[in-house]
């Protein structure tokens, strides 16, 4: 394997890992937010503040064939 192929890997590597953390941070933040939010409404308001949180996650489309 010649050194410019091995270093061209290890940079594309390097690049794949830091986007698949970042874009996986991304997509988290909003359930954990919305969780958290949860948690704090059904301790200060009751389980029915809890459930309109939890519906209020966004519901993804249908999926068109």
């Amino acid at each position: 394997m010649n050194i410019s192929n091995f270093r061209n890997s290890y940079l594309i590597d390097k690049a794949y890992r830091l986007t698949l953390v970042s874009v996986t941070l991304t997509a988290l933040a909003p359930l954990i937010a919305t969780l958290v939010d949860g948690l704090f409404l059904s301790n200060l308001l009751g389980n029915d503040a809890f459930i309109a949180v939890s519906v209020s996650l966004p519901v993804p489309p249908p999926q068109r064939k």
